[in-house]
């Protein structure tokens, strides 16, 4: 019985660590692809540890906290740029179809 707990804690470590690796990998794909700067990988003392289980390094739960919080306000101010474009242009259309409609009368 104990063997099958251990088992099952033992997966259940591999799975949440793998979980964790997997979204700072995710964040730091979106955050090249948007250029926005990644923490800097420091072994010992950086933003980024050591998973016990496989070895492999991943964004501490700050860092990565950190990063998503960077991604979602340039993402913000992509957004309200692309929207402040789409108000002008739409003004535009409606500018310009009330004057076709007035010189059509």
């Amino acid at each position: 019985m104990y063997e099958l707990g251990h088992d099952f804690h033992f997966e259940h470590l591999l799975a949440g660590d793998e979980m964790i690796r997997l979204t700072s990998s995710y964040y730091v794909r979106v955050a090249n692809r948007m250029l926005i700067p990644v923490p800097e990988f420091k072994a010992e003392g950086g933003a980024w540890v050591e998973s016990q289980q496989t070895g492999l390094y991943h964004l501490t739960p700050q860092a990565l906290h950190d990063l998503r919080a960077t991604i979602r306000a340039e993402g913000k101010a992509r957004r309200d740029e692309w929207s402040v474009w789409l108000v002008l242009v739409t003004g535009v259309i409606g500018a310009l179809s009330g004057l076709i409609a007035i010189i059509k009368k």
